[in-house]
């Protein structure tokens, strides 16, 4: 059994059936990723919630316990992002580009920002004004 549409160069009914089966690969894929839909901090926990396989989930991390680590990469796929980490469970990735919580991000982990905001003027770029004194 084939997992693919056969291709007919020229007809219509292949090019259809090839434009299904990549809708419904796409569609496959959302269904089974996971989504953070929020990210709260308390002084002594950080709590994730989100949607995996169509369930919602929480799952909280022990601030005590929890590493944060900032990682970057340059290059043809360039990020910048902080990764939460915690024995025994799912690591936790924040990515910092664009996001509107810099200011939250300091809060919860100072020494992280301050490496990324080092990084960002080693790459001569612009330092985002909520991160201009550290």
């Amino acid at each position: 059994m084939r997992l693919y549409p056969k291709l007919n160069v020229g007809s219509r009914r292949s090019w259809k059936n090839f434009m299904i089966f990549l809708v419904l690969s796409f569609s496959a894929q959302i269904a089974v990723e996971r989504t953070r839909t929020l990210l709260v901090a308390s002084e002594s926990s950080i709590v994730e919630t989100g949607c995996e396989l169509r369930q919602a989930f929480a799952e909280t991390y022990d601030r005590q316990k929890l590493e944060i680590t900032y990682h970057f990469a340059t290059g043809k796929d360039p990020y910048h992002e902080l990764r939460f980490t915690q024995s025994g469970k799912r690591q936790i990735t924040v990515e910092l580009d664009g996001s509107s919580d810099l200011e939250n991000l300091v809060l919860i982990a100072p020494d992280a920002m301050k490496e990324y905001v080092e990084q960002l003027r080693a790459e001569s770029k612009r330092v985002p004004e909520e991160l201009a004194n550290l």
